[in-house]
């Protein structure tokens, strides 16, 4: 069987963030086991749809459906398939929590639950033998106008499938500057998180598990980017990277014992590690910067949410980061439902103590299939999108989608572009200067990849984004409620 997977474009977006991991992973085992599968990165690839689909002659096509933003352009590139009578599957995450949405809008013939990589093999094979796909497990579709689900698979031991597959896409394409690393892609270690957030994905799409790919695997990718392809650092983009102190050591050993001349990035949770010797550890073995979701400086807003951050090692943990030399980046969340303006208030406090970090500010978009969002529709504090067409529209973390706080949506705004002005300019190895320059260039760069036309519309777009930021010193008494000031 032959397969096109599809990675949907995002027009506003100036440059691809990741590579696409998911379909890399699906796509790769396809190949080993005797099927032909290849990728279209919507991004980057410069013939219509109709045109990828009349080269590639792909018996089924498969598109990765991450967030809202991919959904437009998914729907355009499904159109275009059952125009020419291609059987269309969406996979990822949305598809995932919002199976009947997608399935009754007439734009997709089956969803993919969750891991793809044993449903795909066994579609392609059932496929090549001209059966029905009903006794495929993971699987949804349309049957007599009634939505059916088939039994969902077991996790996949990620031990039983290959390294990834690099020749699928050209990795020089998702290059980064990262903090003033150059060359550096994204790559990941494990699947999944442990942790139950009330706003989180997770808990339905991972079940609150977490797995982790061989190592092998990793070192022998990572060793194949930087031989053949020049990769200067990597990105772990794990939900978390890290169980716990022991698998942080283990890994350091292994990069270490590796020999590999390069520097990585990841996701860690408040606690596991302490003290500034682990970190200087994590250092010597290339670890160069840190992500953090804290989320909210609010003991309240954390149990809220069940979000087991321990606030009393925040402080020490970022300042322990900064002292081994490694870039500590928080998140933060606001705009969760009852939120006061005193939990924002201790939000605030919060960031602004952690001296040397760089610090987001991110606004709360309840995702569907989560508790939270359930909560929100039960409680008649939201009506959720009906249609595909509805949830392209909603914006992820940039705008205040659902108002349920106890502060006006302003104030909200306000508190974020405050501290996406500081980010722009945070001090993380470089000065300030250097590395905003750093990343303007790599952000003009990007923005260039799809030819004059884009660059012009996403960099009006990248403009008019700064402006609205700007827009804060508008509003002089929401900035004095909350001590909103650039100078100390």
């Amino acid at each position: 069987m032959r397969a096109v997977f599809f990675y949907p474009r995002i027009e506003d977006s100036f440059r691809a963030s990741y590579p696409p991991l998911g379909i890399m992973s699906i796509a790769t085992y396809l190949n080993a086991n005797g099927h032909s599968a290849t990728i279209c990165d919507r991004f980057f690839e410069t013939d219509s749809v109709k045109d990828v689909l009349k080269k590639r002659r792909p018996d089924i096509i498969g598109i990765s459906v991450i967030s809202f933003a991919f959904i437009k352009d998914a729907i355009h590139i499904s159109k275009e398939a059952k125009s020419m009578g291609i059987p269309v599957i969406w996979g990822g995450i949305m598809p995932s929590t919002i199976p009947e949405e997608t399935l009754t809008s007439g734009y997709v013939d089956y969803i993919s639950f969750n891991e793809g990589e044993y449903t795909w093999l066994e579609l392609a094979n059932t496929f090549d033998n001209g059966e029905e796909f009903d006794g495929i497990y993971g699987l949804g579709y349309i049957r007599d106008g009634k939505f059916i689900r088939t039994p969902d698979r077991e996790f996949i031991d990620l031990s039983t499938l290959p390294m990834l597959d690099w020749s699928l896409v050209r990795p020089e394409n998702y290059f980064q500057t990262s903090y003033g690393y150059g060359n550096m892609l994204s790559t990941y270690l494990s699947k999944g998180c442990f942790g139950t957030c009330t706003y989180c994905y997770n808990p339905e799409f991972h079940c609150s598990t977490r797995r982790q790919r061989p190592i092998d695997h990793v070192i022998g990718e990572m060793r194949y980017l930087i031989d053949n392809h020049g990769a200067g650092g990597f990105d772990f983009t794990d939900d978390l990277m890290f169980l716990n102190r022991n698998q942080v050591m283990d890994f350091c050993k292994t990069m270490v014992n590796s020999g590999l001349d390069t520097c990585w990035s990841g996701y860690l949770r408040i606690g596991i590690i302490n003290d500034v010797e682990d970190y200087k550890t994590m250092y010597d073995s290339g670890c160069r910067c840190m992500i953090y979701g804290v989320e909210s400086g609010s003991e309240r807003i954390l149990r809220s949410v069940n979000k087991k951050t321990p606030l009393d090692k925040i402080v020490s943990n970022i300042t322990n980061c900064l002292k081994a030399g490694i870039v500590p980046i928080v998140m933060f969340m606001i705009g969760f439902p009852g939120e006061t303006e005193e939990d924002l208030k201790s939000t605030v406090t919060l960031a602004k103590q952690i001296e040397g970090a760089v610090v987001a500010f991110g606004c709360f978009t309840p995702l569907p299939g989560t508790k939270i969002q359930r909560e929100l529709v039960e409680n008649g504090k939201m009506i959720p999108p009906k249609t595909l067409e509805e949830y392209s529209k909603v914006t992820f973390a940039d705008d205040v989608t659902v108002n349920a706080t106890e502060v006006s949506t302003l104030e909200l705004m306000t508190i974020r572009k405050y501290f996406r002005l500081r980010g722009i300019f945070a001090k993380s190895g470089d000065s300030s200067d250097e590395q905003f320059f750093k990343v303007l260039a790599n952000t003009l760069k990007s923005m260039s990849g799809r030819g004059f036309t884009h660059f012009i519309r996403s960099g009006f777009y990248t403009a008019y984004s700064l402006a609205k930021t700007f827009t804060i010193f508008f509003h002089p008494k929401i900035r004095k409620k909350y001590g909103l000031y650039f100078k100390k």
